[in-house]
């Protein structure tokens, strides 16, 4: 069994497939999951609550066959890629992360006036608020008119 598999019982739904020692392990797992097998798989899946195929079904999947030392030269590609993958995937997940906190820091330093130089002339935000609330009922507005 490959390692990356670990321990696993075989049931009703389940079924253990031990390949010939002409075919690497991983190199079926790889086929098997490779996105031409798995349209072949869902075009003859059967059931709706449990979809599934039978032992039948499942021996008579295309595996394409190289010699094993093509199998092992694929499965090495393969572990490369998905290890670079993983990399790739922790790598956005630290700059999302890194994204988020810059995002955060900017906010909390627009709220606190820090972002930009602020002009003293400038109204505070209260009395712009009291002009917005009056505004929506209905009452005058004093407008600021201040040339600078």
């Amino acid at each position: 069994m490959p390692d990356f598999v670990g321990l696993a019982i075989v049931k009703a739904d389940c079924m253990r497939l031990k390949p010939h020692s002409l075919i690497h392990a991983s190199y079926v797992s790889s086929a098997l999951n490779s996105q031409v097998l798995r349209s072949i798989a869902s075009a003859i899946i059967h059931g709706v609550g449990r979809p599934r195929l039978n032992q039948q079904e499942i021996k008579a999947l295309p595996i394409p066959l190289s010699p094993i030392v093509e199998q092992e030269r694929i499965v090495a590609e393969v572990e490369r890629l998905l290890s670079l993958i993983g990399q790739l995937e922790k790598t956005i997940k630290t700059d999302l992360t890194r994204a988020n906190r810059l995002r955060q820091s900017i906010l909390k330093r627009a709220f606190a006036g820090k972002l930009v130089p602020q002009d003293p002339n400038d109204e505070p935000a209260s009395v712009l608020l009291e002009r917005i609330h009056a505004a929506k009922n209905g009452q005058p507005v004093q407008a600021d008119l201040r040339l600078t």
